[in-house]
């Protein structure tokens, strides 16, 4: 049973970070600016976890005083930050061009590491490097759709790079 509550949980959280995307695009037909999406998609994600956390597990919003700054400083930097740069790119670039930054933005936080922090990039950097950019279009290459297999449920439950959205393909440059 817990085995298959955590499978729902990741591809739940898969099929969501993977649609990101889709519904900043579909929200700025109506709103244009990144930051009022982000505010939502915070708002919304907030209130969802924080309901599912008092229903499941209400030990979980206990937060100790002394811990507020940092997860305000890292709500900020480490959240707010991030999802308006990716939601800009959503909405100032393509689609595919703003997945693309998704998956390689690892890269080039490794090189300004080594550039400006003076850290040096180890073998076990640029493996995790590798393995994290090319995350968004290895799997694309290992399906290849046949007559049988354009049935199966798991692209279409599944929102990874391997999905046949036209912007998933896009970004992998992979044609089927």
């Amino acid at each position: 049973m817990k085995e298959t509550r955590a499978v729902l949980a990741v591809l739940t959280g898969a099929t969501l970070l993977g649609s990101l995307g889709a519904w900043g695009r579909a929200i700025y037909r109506y709103e244009g600016d990144p930051m009022a999406v982000v505010t939502w998609r915070a708002l919304i994600g907030a209130m969802t976890l924080a309901a599912l956390l008092a229903l499941f597990q209400p030990t979980l919003l206990r937060i100790r005083a002394r811990d507020l700054p940092f997860f305000a400083l890292y709500g900020f930097i480490g959240v707010t930050l991030n999802f308006w740069a990716y939601f800009s790119a959503v909405k100032f670039t393509t689609l595919a061009v703003a997945i693309t930054l998704l998956y390689t933005y690892p890269a080039f936080v490794a090189l300004m590491s080594a550039l400006f922090l003076r850290e040096r990039i180890t073998s076990t950097k640029l493996l995790a490097v590798a393995i994290r950019s090319s995350s968004g279009c290895w799997p694309r290459s290992a399906w290849r759709p046949t007559a049988s297999s354009a049935s199966a449920p798991w692209p279409v439950i599944h929102p990874g790079p391997w999905s046949s959205t036209p912007s998933r393909r896009a970004a992998c440059s992979w044609r089927s």
